[in-house]
């Protein structure tokens, strides 16, 4: 048999990244979100970080974990990236929903809900 060379899977380590950022673009995006000037101050953005809930940080973490398996691709790897996009999106339409609940502007956050709906 012929030892065949399978080409790198540049698509899915595009991907693996996206993974990798998109905590740290949640963060921020919910924090500009939030109305308040000057955020990005390392004064503001501290108790903004401490504010965070512990289950947004579990699935924050489990997005970057998903990242790093990617970096391996294997049928388990991409399985828990597909229930990890699930479950953001049920996250975001959870949010769009209930937006009363939310410390962001509103129209802001509706925004964002159905765009990363639609990018989901």
């Amino acid at each position: 048999m012929n030892n065949v060379v399978l080409k790198k899977p540049k698509g899915v380590y595009f991907i693996a990244v996206l993974f990798l950022l998109s905590p740290i673009g949640n963060i921020l995006i919910s924090f500009a979100g939030s109305g308040i000037k000057n955020w990005y101050d390392f004064g503001v953005i501290m108790p903004f970080l401490q504010s965070i809930p512990a289950l947004d940080w579990v699935w924050l973490g489990l997005l970057f974990v998903t990242g790093i398996l990617l970096f391996r691709p294997h049928k388990l790897s991409w399985s828990i990236a597909i229930f990890m996009l699930i479950l953001v999106l049920c996250i975001n339409a959870y949010r769009l929903f209930n937006i009363d609940l939310n410390s962001i502007d509103p129209t802001f956050l509706k925004v964002f809900s159905i765009s990363a709906i639609i990018a989901t």
